[in-house]
């Protein structure tokens, strides 16, 4: 307890996420949009529970709904199959196993969420799971559908008292007066061409650190995604999307303040440095163009990987105790990056992400993945989130307008799904 009163004192936004105090039904209430309603999942080993929350309440009810669910084995079996290679890559197999999905999490509301926004708060496996998968059953013919997100706008809260906490501070925060700190590209190799095009001799003072190679080492034996197949000596291959994707993201936005590193200069130093000096908090929009790593059971932690550089106090890897340090004041920090969704499950605490600690770090929102993205895929669809975004669309709207896009051309949920919205 004297901990935690002395981070309230001295961190309180960290402290009210890290530890929220439970929130009345009005305070929930208020946490949601005119035409949401919340979705609370709570898993059990026995019988799991989904509690619905509406905007406004009556004399019997006070806008409060109770359902039982399947088992927490049960359900982490369904969210298994909804997200496996073989579901998520065809829009097929992706259909069968998102009606399945629908009538197992949300069959016993399906008439409470007609023509409703959705804020999801997962439990347990279900933090892991794209809600925007599945398949809302069309009245006419069962066995046909929409995908959820074609019919309801949805984001994401790890719970509401936590929302309710970022609602209060985005209430009497300072606003930034600045628009974009954005960092992609970075480089990986201390062979790629760029160091020794852009720094002739000083290439070969940027070595791995010792700590960095053993990481290398480790994670090739653990990891798979867009990196491509990595034994020993090999390192992270380059993004090259996400040099276009940080600069069309500038242009989108299209406001002076802009602040773009790329190349030897996107590096987990120089995003430390911004912070400490208190710029970091002046941009509305941080937006994060690299490698993500989910990390394993054992010491390798969930990390975003960024450049190589000289000296011994930054190896890389932006791990989640680092975030939670950053000196944030974001509207928006966006995660294109593998798995940033992903983390943990913790029981009474959902899933400690990446995602989470950017909350933890103060940002009032934070876009993040659930599974290895496409590189050029992803820089398309972040384009178009910041389109929407410049033109007034919330971030939630945002995403799902940009998704709807992708439907549009039948390109599979492995392309669109992986991103979601959480926070406000």
């Amino acid at each position: 307890q004297v901990i935690i009163a002395r981070m309230e004192k001295e961190f309180p936004l960290y402290a009210a996420l890290q530890y929220p105090k439970p929130c009345s039904i009005e305070e929930a209430r208020n946490c949601l949009d005119e035409n949401e309603i919340a979705l609370t999942f709570v898993s059990g080993s026995k019988t799991s529970y989904l509690v619905v929350l509406r905007p406004k309440g009556d004399d019997k009810t006070a806008g409060i709904s109770v359902h039982e669910l399947p088992a927490e084995a049960v359900i982490n079996k369904e969210v298994t199959a909804l997200t496996e290679e073989g579901t998520i890559r065809s829009n097929s197999n992706a259909r069968f196993q998102g009606r399945k999905a629908f009538a197992s999490w949300l069959g016993p509301v399906a008439k409470e969420i007609e023509g409703k926004d959705l804020l999801i708060v997962p439990g347990g496996a279900l933090g892991l799971a794209p809600f925007e998968m599945l398949v809302e059953p069309d009245k006419d013919d069962p066995n046909e559908g929409r995908w959820l997100i074609e019919n309801h706008r949805i984001r994401y809260a790890p719970s509401l008292s936590v929302l309710r906490v970022v609602n209060l501070w985005d209430k009497t925060r300072i606003r930034p007066d600045r628009t974009l700190w954005a960092l992609g590209d970075p480089i990986f190799d201390e062979n790629d061409v760029r160091l020794k095009k852009n720094r002739g001799e000083l290439a070969n003072q940027i070595q791995p650190s010792e700590a960095r190679k053993e990481m290398e080492i480790q994670i090739a034996a653990r990891e798979r995604g867009n990196r491509g197949d990595r034994g020993p000596g090999k390192t992270f291959e380059r993004l090259k999307a996400t040099s276009q994707e940080v600069k069309a993201v500038g242009e989108k936005l299209d406001a002076p303040g802009n602040f773009i590193a790329l190349d030897d200069q996107a590096t987990e130093s120089t995003l430390k440095r911004a912070s400490d000096a208190g710029e970091l908090k002046r941009f509305r929009f941080v937006h994060l163009a690299t490698h993500g790593i989910l990390g394993s059971a054992d010491d390798i932690p969930p990390s975003l990987v960024f450049g190589l550089e000289s000296g011994k106090e930054n190896d890389g890897f932006l791990r989640l105790d680092e975030v939670t340090r950053l000196n944030l004041n974001a509207d928006l920090v966006a995660l294109s990056a593998c798995e940033t969704g992903k983390g943990r499950l913790r029981r009474g605490e959902g899933v400690t992400s990446m995602a989470r600690a950017f909350m933890l770090s103060g940002s009032r929102g934070v876009l993040c993945s659930l599974w290895s993205v496409n590189d050029q895929a992803t820089a398309d669809l972040m384009a178009t989130i910041y389109s929407k975004i410049q033109s007034g669309s919330s971030t939630a709207e945002a995403l799902r307008e940009a998704k709807l896009a992708m439907i549009d051309n039948n390109i599979p949920p492995f392309y669109w799904a992986a991103f979601i919205a959480a926070g406000r």
